[in-house]
Formats: C-alpha cells, structure tokens, sequence
C-alpha cells in the first residue's frame, strides 16, 4: 500500500468514524486497524485528525503565567538581590516600600511589571525564584576529614558544673545563603542550660570573636571549656 492509497483510506474511514453513532465506531476502528497495520490507540488517532497525517492539536497547560515573562523575572530578581534576598514573606510585605527608592536608583520599571510587583503572592515569588537559590538549607556545618585524628570526650553530657558551653552560629539568611546576613552566635552551658546570643552580621572571625569576648565577659561563672563543630 503506497501513501496516497493509505491517505485515502483514513480519509474514507474518517468520514464513517465522524458519522456514525457511538455504538459503531469499535467497528470502524477495527477495520482501521486490519486495513493500516495499526494499533487501536494509533487508529483512534489517525481517524480523530481533521486532516490525514496532520498535526495533533498541542496539549492545553492552562492559562498562560501572569509572571513568566522575562522582564518581570529580572525586576523582581533585581528587587530580591537590592533588598539582601529577603525570604518571600517579608519580600512581599516590603515592596510597597522598597519599590519607590528601587526605582529612583536603578531606573523606572514599566507600568505592567510595576503593578505585578505590587499583587504578586509570596509563593508565586518562591516558585520564580527557587532557580536561582544557590543554596537551600540554612546550615554552614560540612563533614570534616580528621574525625580519626580528633580526641572524642564520651561523657560530656554527664557534666554538672556550669562552664562548659555548647557553641553554635545560627544564619538568619531567609532561606538563600546569597549575599550578607546576620548569623547568631549562641552558646548554651550544659550543666544549667544556662543561654547567651549575639547578633553579628556576615561570619568573619573578628565579628565572631567579639561576640564570643562580649558572651564571657557577662557570664555568672567562669568559661571551662567550649564545644563547638566545624561551622
């Protein structure tokens, strides 16, 4: 069977398929099959199109994304970044603010992209941003390589003398590790749980060590020893 012959077979059962009752259509479809050497589902197809061999209709998505066009991306980026990657919540609630200045010093955006700044959801602003998260998880702690070189004290939670602290920093950084933020330096005395913190911004040792000089110098008691990871 050439191509026109096949051509004009799908086109005549094609007629009979559009025309006949329900009840009959299995018929027709099993005769589509004999005749062209198909499967039901490929029958199905061929005789479902307007034209013979033509192209299938594209698979609806939806209505198109309020927020997927380029230039709105770039301006809600360009905000995000200029705000020091606020999570998505505060994002939103600071744009009414933040907008105006945003403007003044990088330029006007279009009215359009304005205005959807303006109503865009805090979820919406997670969905378009998550491709340029670099990081997702708000720990700085990473597997060392010296675990058999270091001494392990097995009995430190059986301590009951205040002095020795727990130490840890804790990022406040919104969910992206992106840019600057304030990280908490806290230390916890295991015998009387008793809790120091300190703000600093970035995680430079000079900022750090002075939290921890400031933490020691308002203790009740004498530091003995620290415990802390390699964060």
């Amino acid at each position: 069977m050439n191509e026109l012959e096949k051509r004009c077979i799908i086109e005549f059962l094609r007629n009979r398929y559009s025309r006949g009752r329900k009840s009959d259509r299995g018929t027709i479809l099993d005769e589509a099959c004999e005749r062209l050497g198909v499967g039901r589902r490929q029958a199905k197809r061929l005789l479902g199109r307007k034209e013979p061999g033509g192209p299938r209709k594209p698979p609806h998505r939806g209505r198109p994304s309020k927020y997927g066009d380029r230039d709105f991306i770039d301006a809600l980026k360009l905000v995000w970044r200029t705000t020091r990657y606020m999570c998505s919540r505060h994002l939103k609630a600071a744009m009414p603010e933040w907008l105006p200045p945003i403007e003044i010093e990088c330029g006007k955006f279009s009215e359009n992209v304005h205005e959807r700044l303006l109503s865009i959801s805090a979820p919406t602003i997670d969905r378009i941003l998550k491709p340029y998260k670099a990081l997702k998880g708000k720990s700085f702690t990473r597997s060392g390589g010296f675990r058999d070189e270091i001494p392990i004290q097995e009995n430190i939670w059986d301590i009951t003398i205040p002095g020795y602290l727990e130490s840890d920093t804790v990022a406040h950084c919104g969910g992206s590790m992106l840019g600057e933020f304030v990280n908490s330096v806290v230390m916890v005395d295991i015998a009387t749980t008793w809790t120091e913190a300190r703000a600093v911004f970035g995680r430079g040792s000079g900022p750090v060590v002075y939290a921890v000089e400031d933490i020691e110098s308002n203790l009740p008691f004498i530091v003995l020893g620290y415990d802390t990871d390699n964060g």
